[in-house]
């Protein structure tokens, strides 16, 4: 069995293993990030912290895969930016589902996280690197594309959900929806109709605004 590193220091990084550790899925052998952002502390959760610049000199290409537990800042940006550092490097970009999850006939690309309690339901296609928190529901033949946050939200079936979303906590997309590229979902929001792409909708009244990525971004410090 590969080692598993974990990139990543944040407190999330952190919930990630110990999440795995009780799951007794697999032993984080490390946490990395790059060599610029090296603590003065080099160790999180008694698991030491190394560079991701020596990955292959201390462990060797092919001995390892990769869970990237950035989180969504900067529209999950950062989570691609990420993903393409790996494949430059041909190292191996792990994907990690929670024992609890409930899913069937679904479709996974690679280096998605999916926590606790989480359900998929039957036929839905899921792209690269989506981080879905606990009790995310997502609906029958639901397609998702690449690079999502899911804070424990619900779908109903047959939706669509573009990439570089944040989805947030108890939002609700009904049925038959389409969400574009790079949707804000405010918490609690229910959203029944499609969505454009660089879209904030709010829960008050569903009060949607046009805005970049960057205006975006403040809303989720």
């Amino acid at each position: 069995m590969k080692e598993l590193i974990i990139f990543g220091i944040t407190p999330f990084s952190k919930l990630v293993e110990e999440t795995i550790r009780h799951d007794k899925k697999n032993r984080v052998a490390a946490f990395c990030v790059n060599e610029a952002f090296l603590p003065e502390k080099k160790e999180l959760n008694n698991i030491p912290i190394v560079s991701f610049e020596k990955l292959n000199q201390l462990y060797g290409k092919d001995n390892f895969e990769i869970l990237i537990t950035v989180g969504y800042k900067n529209m999950n940006e950062n989570r691609r930016k990420i993903f393409s550092l790996c494949d430059d490097k041909q190292y191996s970009i792990a994907s990690y589902i929670h024992s609890s999850v409930r899913y069937d006939q679904v479709n996974l690309g690679r280096g998605n996280i999916i926590l606790q309690d989480c359900i998929l339901h039957r036929n839905t296609e899921i792209g690269e690197g989506n981080i879905f928190v606990d009790n995310t529901t997502i609906g029958h033949e639901t397609t998702i594309g690449n690079f999502n946050f899911f804070a424990g939200m619900a779908t109903g079936g047959l939706v669509s959900i573009g990439s570089f979303c944040f989805l947030g906590m108890k939002s609700l997309i009904c049925q038959e929806c389409s969400v574009g590229d790079y949707t804000l979902l405010g918490a609690g929001t229910i959203l029944s109709k499609d969505s454009e792409p660089h879209t904030v909708i709010m829960p008050a009244a569903n009060r949607t605004l046009k805005m970049n990525t960057d205006a975006m971004n403040t809303l989720l410090i």
